[in-house]
């Protein structure tokens, strides 16, 4: 059996002493496709912050491919969303994927 691909092991996360996660354990495999679903403030965004280390966990960890989050987090891409569109921006799509 592989090593999944994003493992989470009792991911807690709080803001001012109000928990936002609680106790979250899941396996993310290569290839499957995945979907978080919940109303606004469920914890979706807190999920993702902290699967990419972007906001501190109070405690449960997070492994990508076996490793420490912060040994791999040079590999991570994160995209957040945007709630409108600047249709003024002066670039295509193609124009953005060759920025790099």
């Amino acid at each position: 059996m592989s090593t999944p691909t994003i493992t989470v092991k009792g991911l807690s996360v709080s803001y001012d002493r109000k928990r936002a996660l609680t106790n979250i354990f899941l396996e993310i495999e290569a290839g499957q496709i995945y979907g978080v679903i919940g109303p606004n403030g469920a914890g979706k965004s807190t999920l993702f912050k902290a699967l990419l280390g972007l906001i501190e966990a109070d405690t449960g960890e997070v492994l990508i491919q076996g490793n420490p989050i912060e040994a791999e987090r040079k590999r991570l891409v994160y995209v957040p969303q945007k709630d409108g569109v600047d249709w003024q921006f002066p670039a295509t799509v193609f124009d953005i994927v060759l920025m790099g």
